[in-house]
């Protein structure tokens, strides 16, 4: 099997540093909330509106975290063969710590297991590829790759039908 497609790990931690960054804003923000509601005496309303930032800056600031993680993981590969197809790749969030820690998908699929292969197509970082097998579907995110979802499938299909070498021209 070869490789189809390149594991980009500086764009994930790109993603990583603005999604840290962003949470980390949304949470000086209800910190500055709750300063002003300890001196002020302010409502209940002002600390339930406080509550919104707290739950956006967390849930940013972990996912960030996440993506750093992805992005420092080694070995991670999608190769394809006449054999079939195999990956490596980080699997969606946990739900312990605050969804910031997640398994590795290992599988490899034979051709015939694979009923179809797709890619969605929304905003440049929506795209994703899935692989829909027998036993169900998983879906790989495109913003792991450098290359484009339609090149992956491209040399997905070129891995998995390779072209047969041409015939030697014979003098009679």
């Amino acid at each position: 099997m070869k490789d189809i497609a390149t594991y980009r790990s500086w764009r994930l931690a790109a993603a990583a540093a603005g999604s840290i960054l962003m949470g980390l804003v949304c949470l000086a923000v209800v910190g500055s909330l709750f300063f002003f509601i300890r001196s002020e005496k302010a409502s209940w309303g002002v600390l339930l509106v406080g509550l919104f930032p707290l739950a956006l800056g967390s849930g940013v600031l972990t996912h960030g975290v996440r993506r750093a993680r992805e992005s420092r993981e080694q070995g991670c590969f999608l190769r394809a063969g006449p054999e079939g197809l195999a990956l490596r790749l980080p699997g969606p969030a946990k739900r312990r710590f605050l969804c910031a820690s997640y398994d590795m998908w290992e599988y490899s699929f034979r051709w015939d297991e694979v009923t179809s292969v797709t890619w969605t197509l929304g905003s440049d970082r929506a795209r994703s590829i899935v692989i829909h097998a027998r036993g169900g579907s998983l879906t790989l995110e495109a913003a792991w790759f450098k290359e484009p979802a339609a090149a992956i499938l491209d040399n997905m299909r070129r891995a998995a039908h390779p072209v047969s070498p041409p015939i030697p021209k014979t003098t009679l």
